[in-house]
């Protein structure tokens, strides 16, 4: 199920509405859908074949991703971090490397001065395995043309700047959308979006 939305909306609005509708009506069979969205990503070619994968720590209304530690020994698991002053993905081994950070969401305890900052022109890019598929959450999908409306402050849009591999978008079918409103310049869209 999509949300309705009219076309004058704009971005500010769409949040608004589905943050409303997500907490007003709840989310409906929450834990059967997001076992259908881990099974998807678990069965998913492109998931058993990559070795760096980035996802996030779920907040309210989001889908929970935590089962992605399990893989940990055997792949590298990247989550956002966030200093301050810049935004960068830095690798996980499990949930105790986690503390809290902005916003009081998880993130991994220190930044690791290895990790390659896409607006860092000093590091050197060719040293720096790029993560091969990000999971990204978001109040909003638009189903057509993968547009993600986050909570409004560019977090994700900086973190995926530079990066090439394939974002996948998670969330709730609540969550989609079919209007079209202004896409900003720095705005990144999503490669696929996979709802519960």
């Amino acid at each position: 199920m999509t949300t309705e939305i009219t076309t004058q909306n704009t971005k500010e609005q769409i949040r608004k509405k589905i943050l409303f509708q997500l907490t007003e009506k709840k989310i409906p069979l929450r834990k059967q859908r997001e076992n259908k969205v881990k099974e998807k990503i678990m069965n998913h070619s492109f998931f058993i074949q990559s070795k760096r994968i980035g996802f996030y720590s779920a907040i309210q209304h989001e889908i929970n991703l935590n089962f992605l530690f399990d893989f940990a020994h055997q792949k590298n698991i990247y989550l956002p971090y966030f200093d301050g002053n810049s935004y960068s993905w830095q690798p996980v081994k499990n949930q105790k490397d986690l503390t809290k950070g902005k916003y009081n969401i998880l993130q991994p305890a220190k930044k690791t001065k290895e990790i390659f900052n896409p607006k860092d022109k000093k590091k050197d890019k060719k040293k720096y395995e790029k993560i091969e598929l990000f999971f990204i959450p978001a109040v909003a999908f638009h189903m057509k043309k993968y547009w993600r409306i986050g909570r409004g402050g560019g977090y994700y849009d900086r973190l995926l700047q530079g990066e090439n591999g394939l974002k996948v978008g998670i969330g709730f079918k609540e969550q989609g959308y079919l209007e079209h409103h202004k896409v900003d310049s720095w705005d990144i869209a999503m490669d696929e979006i996979w709802l519960g």
